[in-house]
């Protein structure tokens, strides 16, 4: 059976198996959503000390089994993305769980100038100085996208975002077709508790007002398949993927990097609360 087949139940019986043998003992689990999330994070935790595992299903289910797991061995931890957690006003306080410093880990890496630094300058001629504009402008250009996502999450619209956007935006004034974006998205959402264009746009718009910082709204794939579509319409570079950028940002995010992150501070404080070792 392939990894990718495993249902999450299988899963937790597995780890319930694992952390019971006596080889476990005193090992940290850290479990995570993804199979990339596992090829970015295994270089950064001691490998002697830990195991990385994925949780299939999502990031509920991920939370899901670290609660259950908890509570017969307490070297449990996950990390996800913190997707819309910290623009939802509420507080995150799931035992044992961690979150990424922005939106997801690509957005997280993408804050970090030298990571920037060396993506644009491998696709593009700008100087050093105006690359975290040449971010933002990007940002910018697929805002009214993550606003309607974070409605989406905050009111629980069931919408389905799996319809494409990149030809829809414009470099040329750092907008997406946003009528026609929406139009995709109700074309692919039969319960959509909310079917009027109008409604939305107005739902949208008033999200607006309230400047999130766009560093949790963005999603980091979004972000990346947006690079992709610029380095390909703009700078000639055929064949650029989201998928491409991703990898080559997980290569490039070293663990100096990751130091440097919110992230691993917390981490740092559960391993001294717990007087272990995670890295």
């Amino acid at each position: 059976m392939r990894k990718s087949d495993i249902s999450y139940q299988e899963k937790l019986n597995e780890l319930r198996l694992d952390i019971s043998h006596p080889n476990s003992n005193g090992l940290n689990f850290i479990l995570l959503e993804g199979e990339t999330d596992i090829r970015l994070f295994r270089k950064f935790f001691n490998l002697e000390k830990c195991k990385v595992e994925n949780v299939p299903g999502g990031n509920g289910k991920l939370e899901e089994c670290v609660q259950n797991l908890v509570n017969i061995y307490p070297l449990i931890i996950g990390i996800r993305d913190a997707d819309f957690i910290r623009l939802s006003g509420e507080e995150y306080g799931k035992e044992n769980m961690f979150l990424t410093d922005f939106h997801d880990i690509e957005m997280t890496m993408l804050n970090y100038e030298p990571i920037l630094n060396s993506l644009v300058f491998e696709y593009t001629n700008l100087s050093k100085d105006k690359h975290t504009k040449f971010r933002n402008d990007l940002i910018q250009s697929i805002t009214l996208i993550g606003y309607l996502k974070l409605l989406n999450a905050l009111e629980n619209l069931e919408l389905n975002f799996t319809a494409g956007f990149q030809d829809l935006i414009s470099f040329a004034n750092l907008t997406t077709d946003f009528d026609q974006y929406i139009d995709r998205i109700l074309a692919k959402s039969p319960n959509a508790r909310i079917t009027s264009k109008a409604t939305l746009i107005e739902k949208v718009n008033a999200l607006g007002q309230n400047n999130p910082d766009l560093l949790q709204l963005t999603n980091g794939h979004d972000l990346l398949n947006t690079f992709a579509k610029y380095f390909r319409e703009i700078e000639g570079r055929n064949g650029t993927s989201g998928e491409t950028l991703a990898s080559a940002i997980r290569m490039l995010f070293d663990s100096d990097a990751f130091t440097l992150t919110n992230l691993f501070s917390s981490l740092l404080e559960w391993q001294v609360a717990k007087e272990t070792q995670l890295f």
